[in-house]
């Protein structure tokens, strides 16, 4: 899987991968993650925000693979 994804699609399992914020906080792209709630609510978390977040994460994709 390459390219942006939505962001119903992220995986779960606390990979890290990058995000596509909007919002005025840190707009623009990010590393994050993302876990599901106990209510099965999918929650990604932009790396470095804490407390209340805001912002809207739209999209996803994997990291890039590192040179050998």
């Amino acid at each position: 899987m390459s390219g942006w994804q939505e962001i119903s699609t992220i995986p779960t399992d606390g990979s890290r991968v990058l995000i596509w914020v909007t919002g005025r906080m840190m707009p623009g792209l990010q590393f994050g993650s993302a876990y599901a709630h106990s209510d099965g609510k999918i929650v990604p978390r932009p790396e470095g925000a804490n407390g209340d977040w805001s912002e809207v994460i739209t999209h996803w994709r994997p990291l890039l693979e590192g040179p050998e």
